[in-house]
């Protein structure tokens, strides 16, 4: 005879179905395997606390509804309406402060062109040259607030290759030779940036394989 599920596997498994994931899917949000979110659900093992706190947040629930209270599937759908509506507004707010920053920077740029074009003759345009690498560097400060991994990766190659790049173009307007070689630098720099991103994605992994490997025995 089946036994019958503890409240909290119930709740994972319709809550999971709500937000129209599969276990995999699941697992791979939170960097546990299929076969954990399956045990879970099959009330075979439980989530410890700080897993408990990464579900209920992720389903947008509290600790105590997550536990203790018989979620149906009608109260789910609601919850996680809700849920991505607030995550929605959040993700919003985050990309206006992204591009305001931004466009304070270009606005910086401007003045600082404004400024030298009315004081002498000399030419200003780097100053929005340099206004590219500044803006990745504030691109790369947010994302890793925000804890993407992924855009942080990409906002570091482009702020490299910009960053050469404006080096370039300004020892070119002081008629330097041979200071294209500036760019040989950005290689090794973003071999390593890629490595430390994969040594962290393989490590991370492992952690999650051997959680799995922990909650078997």
């Amino acid at each position: 005879m089946e036994k019958e599920k503890s409240i909290l596997a119930q709740n994972i498994s319709t809550l999971r179905k709500a937000k129209k994931l599969t276990q995999s899917e699941l697992a791979e949000k939170l960097n546990y395997s299929d076969k954990t979110i399956s045990k879970w659900e099959n009330d075979d093992t439980s989530p410890d606390i700080e897993t408990l706190i990464s579900l209920s947040d992720f389903f947008g629930v509290t600790l105590d509804e997550l536990c203790k209270r018989v979620i149906t599937s009608s109260k789910a759908d609601k919850d996680i309406k809700k849920n991505e509506n607030f995550f929605t507004k959040f993700t919003r707010n985050k990309i206006v402060i992204t591009c305001i920053s931004v466009i304070f920077v270009w606005f910086v740029a401007t003045l600082v062109y404004i400024g030298i074009r009315l004081g002498t003759n000399i030419s200003a345009w780097m100053s929005f040259i340099w206004a590219i690498p500044v803006s990745f560097i504030l691109l790369i400060i947010f994302f890793s607030i925000w804890g993407n991994k992924n855009l942080v990766l990409i906002a570091s190659s482009f702020f490299i290759w910009t960053f050469l790049m404006a080096v370039h173009l300004q020892f070119i307007s002081l008629n330097m030779q041979n200071i294209w070689l500036v760019y040989c630098l950005g290689v090794p720099i973003q071999f390593g940036i890629i490595l430390s991103f994969l040594l962290e994605k393989r490590k991370n992994k492992k952690e999650t394989e051997n959680l799995a490997e922990n909650e078997k025995e």
